[in-house]
């Protein structure tokens, strides 16, 4: 969250220039802490990833767009909802 230009993208994003990475941003940097971790211990894995924007109080799946009706190839809308077992979950992705 903040203004125009101060750098949120590139914070979490970075500036993937060559092999050391040494500009990567947090995304990337987490990613590949959780690579090395999983391949350091010699544990199989398998991988999922959901990527949610948070834009103007609406929650957006940037993956995968609705399918159907008249939002189709439009972003899919999510929504918060509190389980009483698994506690806050995030519907939809």
């Amino acid at each position: 969250y903040g203004q125009t230009g101060t750098g949120k993208t590139y914070t979490m994003e970075g500036a993937m220039d060559g092999r050391d990475n040494i500009n990567a941003g947090v995304v990337p940097r987490a990613v590949a802490q959780v690579f090395q971790h999983l391949d350091n211990n010699d544990i199989e894995y398998t991988v999922r990833i959901s990527v949610v924007e948070l834009y103007n109080e609406e929650l957006s799946d940037l993956i995968s767009s609705a399918d159907q009706g008249e939002h189709k190839g439009e972003l899919r809308k999510l929504r918060l909802m509190e389980d009483p077992k698994k506690g806050v979950v995030l519907q939809g992705v």
